[in-house]
């Protein structure tokens, strides 16, 4: 990410520059209430994605007030026939969208892929990892390009935050510390691993996302499913998935799979105590009753092949949509 001394220069060299006709031309407000609403964020994305194409038919000019407060952050785009678009609350995931569907080649209309997300949810022993390894494998084969990755972990950083939250020798991790905590790793994955895919892949599949926390730490541990709930959309810049899919089992079945399982890892999670599961239950069902446009509740208790063949449905379906 660029520095805010960096940013600047590049304002100031942006600034004595003239219009180069033969670059794209986008100007971003950089007036308070633009960084405030996240401008700054967008402005990085951007840089981050014109760098690593090593593109350099594109012009960026920092400006002050563009007009409308409430609509910021806003972006015009000049195009090569000098006919200006105005894209308004313009955040990372709009701005991903606009570079690859606009700004990457000049002068015509990429094919990016309309990359769908999707994240499985559940209580320990739902069998969110062999389900999502079954997923891959189905639809690799469809010739879909798809990723699965999982949370908390996925990218370097995030593994070794991971390993701290699941370490079973920390038992008296504050539970403000374990929902910070999750929320780092959540960003660092986010920004490091899925966002630049989005255009690229069919299809991303989550291990866990920000339900997860808002049901584990925000209900479990009581420190609120709303505030945990915005926490994380300051973590993520309120990016969630096209589809959440919550996989439902009774938690004493489900932690006779996990000690069942003698190649799977025992965490801290594990080891609470059965209270503990059965209010995970019932903070993953009024994340459904609040959220039922979605996500969608299967019945994990059957076995692996019915379970796999419902969800299969329902993102053959997704996969459908425009």
């Amino acid at each position: 990410m660029k520095s805010l001394d960096e940013l600047t220069k590049i304002r100031a060299a942006a600034l004595d520059q003239s219009r180069d006709d033969k670059k794209i031309l986008v100007r971003i407000g950089m007036a308070t209430c633009g960084i405030t609403a996240g401008a700054r964020q967008t402005l990085t994305r951007l840089l981050d994605l014109m760098a690593q194409d090593r593109i350099n038919h594109i012009q960026i000019v920092q400006t002050s007030c563009m007009g409308d407060c409430d609509k910021e952050p806003i972006l015009e785009v000049v195009d090569l026939n000098g006919k200006t678009t105005r894209y308004e609350q313009v955040g990372i995931q709009e701005v991903e969208r606009l570079y690859y569907d606009v700004l990457r080649i000049p002068g015509s209309q990429p094919d990016a892929k309309k990359t769908k997300t999707v994240s499985l949810e559940g209580g320990e022993g739902s069998g969110k990892t062999t389900l999502l390894a079954m997923l891959q494998d189905y639809f690799t084969k469809t010739g879909l390009d798809v990723m699965i990755t999982r949370e908390p972990g996925g990218v370097r950083i995030a593994e070794k935050i991971r390993e701290i939250i699941l370490d079973i020798e920390h038992t008296e991790m504050d539970v403000r510390t374990e929902a910070l905590l999750y929320a780092a790793a959540r960003r660092q994955h986010l920004t490091q691993k899925v966002l630049p895919e989005l255009g690229r892949r069919d299809l991303v599949l989550f291990d866990r996302f920000v339900d997860s926390s808002v049901v584990y730490q925000g209900y479990v541990r009581g420190i609120g499913m709303d505030e945990v709930y915005e926490l994380n959309r300051f973590a993520t810049e309120d990016f969630l998935p096209d589809m959440t899919i919550y996989l439902d089992i009774d938690p004493a079945e489900g932690l006779k799979r996990v000690y069942g399982d003698s190649g799977r890892e025992i965490n801290r999670l594990d080891l609470e105590a059965a209270e503990f599961h059965v209010k995970v239950r019932e903070g993953y069902r009024i994340m459904l009753s609040e959220h039922s446009e979605r996500m969608v509740e299967v019945d994990a208790s059957r076995p692996v092949e019915a379970v796999f063949e419902d969800v299969k449905n329902l993102l053959d379906n997704l996969m459908k949509q425009d």
